[in-house]
Order: structure tokens, then sequence, then C-alpha cells
């Protein structure tokens, strides 16, 4: 009995670890095309902020930082979206510091303005100052009337004063 008890726990367990191993198989070939594209390196054309930011901040020396940063742009920036090209101009300041040299704001605001190229409306928000513009009048500009004031006078008739004699101290 205790034999024939043994080749069943024995039988149960390949089935087990057979049943197991098929799983993990399974597992690893349907995961495989996710580890494989995991562990590919980015293409050249992709472009990743987070990768411009790691490159500006992680490089000290300002002029290496600005040549960097300029090789980057004219790399990657193909690949950018909208969104994208905005979070590198709004954050490019910070991100570069003294290494945004007028050359490189130019690059990177060109970026934005050839991806807004085909809609006026943005490109005016761009570089027009809408609501700002001086108006041409004459205005003088005059002191305001004094307020009234909030608390009313005092209506209590003043309490009398008594004024003491004159005393003269010499003889």
């Amino acid at each position: 009995m205790l034999a024939l008890l043994g080749k069943m726990k024995k039988g149960l367990c390949m089935r087990l670890i057979h049943s197991f191993s098929i799983r993990f198989m399974l597992a690893v070939c349907v995961a495989s095309p996710v580890w494989g594209q995991a562990s590919k390196p980015a293409s050249p054309s992709t472009c990743l902020v987070a990768s411009f930011k790691a490159l500006a901040l992680g490089e000290h020396d300002v002029e290496r930082r600005a040549t960097k940063a300029e090789e980057w742009l004219r790399s990657n920036s193909a690949g950018c979206t909208m969104e994208q090209i905005s979070a590198i101009v709004g954050n490019s300041s910070s991100w570069l510091g003294h290494a945004l040299t007028p050359r490189l704001s130019g690059l990177v605001e060109g970026l934005l303005e050839i991806k807004i190229a085909g809609n006026p409306a943005l490109m005016g928000k761009l570089y027009e100052s809408l609501g700002k513009e001086g108006k041409a009048s004459v205005e003088i500009a005059q002191t305001p009337l004094p307020l009234p004031p909030v608390v009313p006078p005092n209506t209590m008739p003043m309490p009398p004063v008594w004024v003491a004699p004159q005393i003269s101290l010499k003889p």
C-alpha cells in the first residue's frame, strides 16, 4: 500500500513539475518580445525629452553643454511632437543655464515655429503681444476727491475744563 502511495506522490509531483515548466516556458515565450523591445536602444531619431534633460543637467562645462544640446536637437528634433518641443522650450533655460545662448535659443524656438507653421493663430500667439498694444490717447491723472470719514463725528459734549488761577512766585 505504501509503495502505491509513493508512486502516486511521485507521479503527482512529476505532473506538477511538468505543468509548471510548461507554464514557465509559455510565460517566457510570450514575454520575450517585450523583453526584446526593452533591451533595444532607442533609434537615433527618437525624441525623448528626458534624455535632453539628462544631457543638459549632466554636463558641467557650459561650452560642452551647449555643443551637446545643439547636437542632440539637430539629430533628434525631427521625431519630437509639439508637446515635447514645448516642454524643451519651457524648460531649456533651467536645464541649460548659461549654455542657452541666443543661437541655441533660436534653434529651440525655430523647432517650435516649424511645428506650428501651418497655424497662423498659434504663430501669432508665439510672437505677437495680443492685448498689450499701446493706445494713443490723452488722459489726465487727477487726485481723487477725499472720501468722507467712516466714523461719525463725536456727538458727546466735551467735559468741562478747569483753569487754575495763575500764581506768581515773585514777592
